[in-house]
């Protein structure tokens, strides 16, 4: 599983990828608790995940472990520095 840390655009978050959970979390970056953004769905990892440098906006890639999730490694989800969704792009 990939570790992933990245400082959000106007330095005040961290976000990271947290295992076994695989998680997609921010935590304050003078410290406090985390808030889970998104969960990969089981019988999946993540696989690529940056933040946006002019919008804050998260990108991320799953890779299917379940023969029946295969269709989602086609996929780019984005959603918003609190983790709502915002768009999901189908790759060729």
């Amino acid at each position: 599983r990939q570790r992933w840390a990245q400082i959000s655009p106007d330095g005040k978050w961290v976000y990271y990828n947290q295992t076994p959970q695989n998680e997609i979390r921010k935590i304050p970056s003078e410290g406090g608790e985390p808030v889970v953004l998104a969960t990969a769905p089981k019988g999946t990892v993540f696989d690529y995940i940056d933040v946006s440098r002019v919008n804050g906006l998260i990108a991320y890639r799953l890779i299917a472990t379940d023969q029946n999730l295969l269709n989602l490694n086609h996929k780019i989800f984005i959603i918003s520095p609190d983790g709502a969704p915002i768009k999901t792009l189908d790759l060729p």
